[in-house]
């Protein structure tokens, strides 16, 4: 049983299950709401010089977490006002979070594109996976109560909507 309350809504801001009707947003959202995250800048160096090639492998890694709801949930927050004086504005997202609902469920190998990418530098990837992977194989820290936890894989919300309790809502 869950014995937290509900979070309560942030004024002007709606969370919703995302689409594959929002993979542009949501890649756009990781890029620019990841500007300043170290992994980015190790794994991903030329992510600027490249990046079209950056866009569309960043958008193949989030069309496999939409396509695999067994296992993945990928949340949006919505703006309900993109600027103030327009209330007609569309509601657009702002921030994004993916839930791994289940770490040790069998789905199928996510293609990184590492022997084509031009953003990249394949071993540093590697290297980084397979460090952050170990944390549920056994005897990995994590080993013991890998099934019985959701773990956030990702949040991050555009600058300009930060710290208006966005990502506490998600």
């Amino acid at each position: 049983m869950n014995d937290f309350p509900a979070p309560v809504p942030t004024p002007g801001y709606k969370l919703r299950n995302a689409t594959l009707d929002d993979l542009d947003e949501i890649t756009n959202i990781h890029i620019d709401g990841f500007i300043e995250e170290p992994m980015d800048d190790y794994c991903y160096p030329l992510r600027f010089e490249q990046y079209a090639d950056h866009f569309k492998w960043l958008s193949v890694e989030y069309q496999y977490y939409l396509e695999n709801p067994h296992k993945y949930v990928v949340q949006v927050a919505e703006a309900q006002r993109q600027d103030e004086g327009d209330a007609t504005a569309d509601a657009k997202p702002v921030a994004l979070a993916v839930w791994n609902l289940s770490v040790l469920a069998d789905a199928p190998n996510l293609n990184r594109g590492l022997d084509q990418r031009k953003d990249a530098i394949p071993k540093r990837v590697e290297a980084y996976i397979d460090v952050a992977g170990r944390r549920y194989k056994p005897l990995g820290i994590f080993s013991e109560w890998a099934e019985k936890q959701l773990t956030l894989s990702v949040l991050t919300v555009l600058p300009k909507f930060r710290r208006r309790g966005i990502a506490t809502q998600m």
